[in-house]
């Protein structure tokens, strides 16, 4: 079974971000690095940020220790990519990705197709996986509804996850998102069961500081569905609510 991916190409740039960046392009917690800087113009950004637990494929993957993460990303011209760095301060884990993609957009549907190399140098392990996406946008209520699928090399299977997510408006510099999510096993933990695999439902809140510099944080309670306790894959799937902060430099 391979080390667990990060579900943070994102929660630094994905799960954790608002406004810019948690917006009607941004529902999900599976995107890849750099996703959400993929319009027009050149963009770019960097990020520290720090998670209380490691959540990824709906598991409490580093069972209770904590998750630090770095990135930096570019786009321009609805191409992306981007390097992200995760490291445990409590345990002996660390994991590499890098990415490269495309978004682009007709009239309420949004996608991106892309490619991440993983490395997991404790681990002595690699992977290679391929990602889909797919959102309506400025739907009734102003929600986005978001479907995200990858595959991997290693594992020979996939995952997908589906999103519901809103923004809201706190004030002049502050935004909130508020999202929830169902996550389906199709083969890409294999020691873990297919189908159903488990929900959550996160908030967000983001500052914006000066300078393109921004604080966030984020709470996510997540919850298990259909655990096998006789599968070895499953034995990290379980409920548990995590929290993380980190600070944002875009340019």
């Amino acid at each position: 079974m391979l080390p667990f991916r990060s579900t943070f190409p994102g929660l630094i740039t994905s799960l954790f971000m608002v406004g810019s960046q948690l917006c009607a392009d941004e529902p999900d917690t599976i995107k890849p690095v750099g996703y959400e800087l993929s319009g027009s113009s050149f963009e770019g950004e960097a990020v520290l940020a720090w998670d209380s637990h490691y959540w990824s494929e709906g598991r409490d993957a580093l069972d209770g220790d904590s998750l630090a993460m770095a990135e930096f990303a570019l786009g321009w011209n609805h191409l992306f990519t981007g390097i992200w760095y995760g490291w445990s301060p409590d345990s002996d884990y660390d994991e590499l990705q890098l990415s490269l993609g495309y978004a682009g957009e007709y009239e309420q549907l949004e996608y991106y197709f892309a490619y991440t190399r993983f490395q997991f140098p404790f681990a002595s392990e690699s992977d290679n996986e391929l990602g889909l996406g797919l959102a309506l946008v400025d739907l009734p209520l102003e929600l986005t509804v978001a479907a995200d699928a990858y595959y991997s090399f290693l594992a020979e299977g996939s995952f997908i996850e589906l999103a519901v997510e809103k923004d809201i408006e706190l004030g002049e510099k502050v935004a909130g998102n508020i999202a929830a999510f169902m996550g389906v096993n199709q083969g890409y933990i294999p020691e873990g069961h297919d189908g159903a695999n488990h929900l959550a439902l996160r908030a967000t809140v983001e500052y914006d500081l000066r300078d393109g510099w921004a604080v966030f944080g984020h709470v996510t309670s997540n919850w298990q569905v259909g655990r096998n306790e006789d599968l070895d894959g499953d034995a990290l799937l379980k409920d548990f609510v995590h929290g993380g902060v980190g600070v944002r430099w875009g340019f």
